[in-house]
């Protein structure tokens, strides 16, 4: 069974805010903290912002930076491939 969730899972990332996501890790791993103001946007820079995901932000930008966005396709089909075992 897990090994058909790891079929049905290895296939090409349609959610757009995985980008939003490895940019806010790249921040952070350029940065060495997690953000507190907005500092991607030009009509609110500098606005708080309370980045929930920065721990999943920061594992998917390691990922994609070890292995690129394939790697990062077979790591979210292993999880799966995991919670279905």
């Amino acid at each position: 069974m897990a090994a058909l969730a790891f079929l049905f899972a290895v296939e090409k990332i349609y959610n757009y805010d995985v980008w939003w996501h490895l940019r806010t890790g790249r921040w952070i791993l350029d940065q060495g903290v997690v953000p507190t103001q907005d500092p991607f946007s030009f009509t609110t820079a500098g606005a708080p912002w309370v980045p929930h995901y920065w721990a999943s932000d920061l594992l998917f930008a390691l990922v994609e930076g070890a292995l690129g966005l394939d790697g990062l396709i077979l790591v979210k089909a292993s999880v799966i491939a995991l919670a279905f075992g």
